[in-house]
């Protein structure tokens, strides 16, 4: 999903700063490199614009199941991380 938000964020590249652009990417790439731990939620949630670039190009119902769908994986991505111990918090 996070290639997919990095494909729309280079679509759009003209409506995002470059400070934004350069963030995005260096949080996505270190996020994508680690080679023990695999990225969390709070590294994708730190990469903000690829996040909102969804909501800035999805409209409707998309929107709503989207968010629906973010919504169930960070609970539980959460939940595993916390209480199962399987993902490094």
């Amino acid at each position: 999903m996070l290639i997919w938000l990095l494909v729309m964020l280079i679509r759009h590249r003209r409506t995002i700063s470059a400070e934004a652009m350069v963030w995005t990417l260096g949080i996505s790439f270190l996020g994508a490199t680690t080679a023990r731990v695999p990225p969390t939620s709070r590294e994708i949630i730190t990469a903000f614009p690829a996040v909102m670039i969804a909501g800035h190009c999805i409209k409707g119902r998309r929107f709503v199941v989207l968010q629906c769908v973010n919504a169930a994986l960070l609970i539980l991505t959460t939940m595993l991380a916390t209480v199962g111990h399987f993902i490094p918090p």
